[in-house]
């Protein structure tokens, strides 16, 4: 009996031992290269959304003030962070920050860090739930499971204040909340109007709530994903707008709408409009988009049809804001899936086919969904994040797993797991029929099924074994050469931090996020003649440090003697710190005769 109930419950014991072991294996990166008097990220993204996570869980508050910035004329402020009228404000989507920092406030900052591979664990038992739903009960599992050693997804979970985690937390829950509330064929419209609903008809209701709550919390994570998120919700309304209704609709919306309110509200004080951002860019797209709109309603009243040419090379213009490049889009794609992912395109090739064949005998709709879903989605964001050009490895010419694509690609990249699941089962099965068994009917039924789910347990953990070297070790952005970049980081912000004064303001281009916010920062370098035309005005109220690539002695003489007294100042070496030296700014009484 024991036995029995043991073998019933094999997935959800596999499933809490996976979820377990992700959040500890996920947290400790963060645990080995963190301690209370030094959090610090590898990306200025990471740092700014610390910053005012834990600024906002101490004050209730997002903005600080920096005085600096009324003298400096807002340079002084490090990657990832604007300053306005000296108000240092996220260059960022506000749904991490505000998220994070309500649960900070309840359990302490120390949280902060963690957070991320809390709610992706959580997104795990989401996932396991939605593909259970659709591919059935062993490819949900081993899916889970390939989801959990996924390089991009464990990546980005340990890089823990990156918002695309928690928008795919929130994207999953409104994957498994919305599958589950779909109901029966028939309208129920009016027995909610009566009060006559059974129970289970009641749990439809609260799934659509929270199926809003959770893409709502997705759009407050990311905006931007509306670009796609939006059209394939819309799809989904189509494919099931009877069985929905418009009681379930409404719901679905209204917990949108709520989980956005914080969101408008931070929007408005911040931006001065709900619907603004930290993004300049994308806060001139939206004006520019709105008074297209407006104008293509204008003249479509009027009957002057002449006017969609323009407004829909506006709307092309702005959401393709920085070009619309489709050969880089399908080279990066290359790179960033099919030659850096190869065994999740082949086994999501084979699972796909085994997908399709399969339709004859499942409902066709749901199916039919997820793959256009899919198509819709992955179309939209390879041609648009494919477009851009990213630089996050110093060097342009690799490819590696810490460039922004494979992050704003992570929901493709999931989407394909389940077929994954799918084709490793079916290698599963066809080996099982492959080995020979004596005679003997019910034995042979059960010994083939054992050598089937082991089989499937083996290939998994074989997978999950590669996708986890690849994550550590894969390339210079694996996790074990991040710990060590992490540790020479922090000798060298040590260092700096022990050498300079608290009141101190640092001029650097890359060593922002080490240093901020334990020193004010200018992220910029000498030659921006603008920002030293500002830091000779700041020398007078502060002391103002370099700190960037050692300069050889001959360019040193010529930026003392000939450029930098321009601007009231000249550079004196107080460190070397490898390829890299700390000078302090020196003012210089008069400025030379021009």
């Amino acid at each position: 009996m024991k036995l029995r109930w043991f073998w019933q419950k094999l997935d959800y014991i596999i499933l809490a031992l996976l979820v377990v072991g992700f959040f500890v294996a996920s947290s400790l990166f963060n645990y080995y290269t963190q301690e209370p008097g030094y959090v610090k990220f590898l990306s200025p993204d990471e740092t700014a959304n610390y910053f005012f996570a834990r600024h906002y869980a101490e004050s209730g508050v997002i903005s600080v003030f920096e005085p600096a910035n009324l003298i400096a004329e807002e340079v002084v402020q490090p990657r990832s962070i604007r300053s306005d009228h000296g108000w240092l404000k996220p260059v960022s989507f506000l749904g991490i920050i505000l998220v994070y920092g309500k649960i900070a406030s309840v359990f302490g900052t120390g949280v902060i860090p963690y957070l991320t591979p809390f709610f992706a664990s959580l997104g795990i038992l989401f996932f396991y739930g939605f593909v259970r739903k659709l591919f059935g009960r062993q490819a949900a599992i081993i899916a889970a499971s390939l989801l959990a050693a996924f390089p991009v997804y464990f990546f980005y979970t340990t890089r823990s204040m990156f918002h695309n985690i928690i928008f795919t937390f929130f994207l999953l829950g409104g994957a498994f909340f919305l599958v589950y509330s779909v109901g029966p064929k028939e309208n129920e419209k009016t027995k909610f109007l009566s009060f006559k609903l059974k129970a289970s008809q009641w749990w439809m209701f609260l799934w659509s709530f929270l199926a809003g709550i959770c893409f709502g919390g997705a759009a407050g994570a990311r905006s931007s994903e509306l670009l796609w998120l939006a059209p394939v919700l819309f799809i989904a309304w189509l494919f099931y707008a009877r069985r929905l209704g418009l009681t379930r609709l409404v719901l679905m919306a209204s917990g949108i709408i709520l989980a956005l309110l914080p969101i408008f509200y931070w929007n408005q004080i911040l931006y001065s409009s709900p619907f603004y951002g930290g993004y300049g860019e994308m806060n001139q797209s939206i004006s520019q988009i709105t008074k297209a709109s407006s104008n293509l309603v204008q003249s479509t009243v009027k009957g002057n049809f002449s006017q969609y040419r323009a407004v829909a090379d506006t709307l092309m213009e702005n959401i393709f804001y920085f070009g619309y490049q489709p050969y880089q889009s399908l080279k990066m794609f290359y790179y960033y899936v099919v030659v850096m992912f190869p065994i999740l395109v082949g086994l999501a090739f084979v699972g796909g086919i085994v997908f399709l064949t399969r339709l004859r005998r499942k409902s066709i709709r749901p199916a039919m969904l997820y793959i256009v879903s899919w198509i819709v989605l992955s179309v939209i964001l390879v041609f648009y994040y494919g477009s851009w050009k990213f630089n996050d490895n110093p060097d342009p010419s690799r490819f590696t797993i810490g460039n922004s694509y494979t992050r704003y690609w992570l929901p493709m990249y999931i989407m394909a797991l389940p077929f994954a699941a799918l084709a490793i089962s079916f290698f599963a099965r066809l080996l099982s029929k492959i080995v020979w068994l004596k005679p003997g009917v019910e034995w042979r039924t059960r010994s083939r099924r054992l050598i089937a789910d082991g089989s499937a347990f083996m290939m998994t953990g074989l997978v999950m074994f590669f996708f986890f070297i690849f994550t550590v070790f894969g390339s210079e952005e694996g996790l074990i050469n991040l710990y060590y970049n992490h540790a020479i980081d922090k000798a060298n912000a040590e260092a700096i931090l022990e050498i300079t004064p608290e009141n101190a303001i640092i001029m650097t281009q890359y060593h922002d996020k080490q240093l901020f916010p334990d020193r004010k920062v200018i992220n910029a370098l000498l030659t921006n003649d603008t920002v030293n035309a500002s830091v000779g005005k700041i020398l007078e109220h502060y002391p103002v440090y370099y700190f960037n690539f050692a300069f050889p002695e001959k360019d040193l003489i010529y930026l003392n003697e000939r450029r930098l007294p321009n601007f009231g100042f000249t550079l004196e070496l107080l460190m070397r710190r490898g390829r890299f030296g700390l000078y302090e700014l020196k003012a210089i009484e008069e400025l030379p005769a021009q």
